[in-house]
């Protein structure tokens, strides 16, 4: 099973809650990072034993390199400029 990883480009295209449910499916779990920006993952994905998605778990690791962190599943992200107060 592969991974998804959807980089939000405007702001037309930041997703509602329902859209980014179906799109990590299940319950969407919010990681803000170091930089600002915002990824949006199933907050069980661990436990339904998704697979890694290597493009998030290298920049979550790149900007936090004191401890690794696994990210599974589809994420979205959701950059700086682009992040809203919903998110």
């Amino acid at each position: 099973m592969n991974t998804e990883f959807k980089t939000i480009e405007s702001s037309e295209d930041i997703p509602s809650l329902e859209q980014a449910q179906k799109f990590v499916g299940g319950y969407v779990e919010r990681m803000k990072l170091p930089n600002g920006s915002v990824l949006l993952f199933d907050e069980d994905g661990l436990l339904k034993q998704l697979p890694l998605n290597d493009e998030a778990t290298k920049l979550v690791n790149s900007l936090n390199p004191m401890y690794f962190v696994k990210v599974v599943g589809n994420v979205i992200h959701l950059p700086k400029e682009l992040r809203q107060r919903k998110w």
